[in-house]
């Protein structure tokens, strides 16, 4: 007759694989996407930047250059943000894949009869450093791209003054 403990070790055993695999497709789609956005965003702000530099190098063009400054700031402010925000993405990931690894040891402790060490409290800690950090990545890419609609704004007025 199956125990309990039989039957808790055939259900993680037959969920192993599937949770793996399915770990390791959002893993990477997240990943993709991520780097999607944080390369996009560094490329509008340093291809902001060098083409008001373009722009002033033009002599005959008239501006107002106090705003092409305030401009060029938040032009530089959008690529650090993005690159303060992929910072952040790595740590958040580096949380993640700690848990992850967590769980994964704690089903192997379960299929071999060993005790489990994994901790519910630990990795609800770890989630949610891993959460904050993610989130908080998510708040500095957004600050980014209003940085360049800012930026973008702010060499617009300049260059349309009379």
């Amino acid at each position: 007759m199956a125990t309990e403990k039989d039957s808790r070790r055939a259900i993680v055993a037959r969920e192993l694989p599937l949770r793996a695999a399915e770990m390791q497709a959002r893993q990477r789609n997240q990943e993709q996407l991520a780097l999607a956005a944080f390369r996009g965003l560094t490329i509008v702000n340093g291809g902001a930047i060098v083409a008001l530099f373009t722009f002033i190098g033009n002599d005959s063009q008239v501006f107002d250059a106090h705003m092409a400054w305030w401009g060029f700031s938040f032009f530089v402010a959008g690529i650090a943000l993005v690159l303060a925000a992929t910072l952040l993405a790595y740590f958040a990931e580096g949380y993640y894949a700690d848990l992850q690894f967590q769980q994964v040891w704690w089903a192997h402790a379960v299929l071999n009869d060993r005790d489990p060490s994994y901790s519910e409290e630990k990795g609800k800690r770890v989630r949610r450093i891993g959460d904050i950090l993610n989130y908080s990545s998510l708040c500095f890419a957004v600050l980014s791209l209003l940085s360049f609609v800012a930026g973008a704004a702010c060499v617009l007025s300049g260059v349309l003054t009379d």
